[in-house]
């Protein structure tokens, strides 16, 4: 069975509280400020300079 199969099933049973983080119970999502993290890290070159350096190691999850 694939991981994110078991993963979706743990979370439709355990709710929307994946308790990852207590940031979770904030009203405001973290990717509220992305686009701000994008800017602080120089724009998106380096952001897709980074994925794809992740690609070419042979780990796409890390590119994600």
């Amino acid at each position: 069975m694939p991981p994110w199969i078991v993963r979706a099933i743990r979370e439709e049973h355990a709710g929307w509280f994946r308790f990852e983080s207590t940031t979770e119970l904030y009203i405001v999502p973290p990717l509220a400020i992305w686009p701000e993290l994008v800017e602080l890290a120089g724009g998106t070159a380096p952001l897709v300079q980074r994925a794809q350096a992740h690609l070419d190691a042979g780990q796409p999850l890390e590119a994600l």
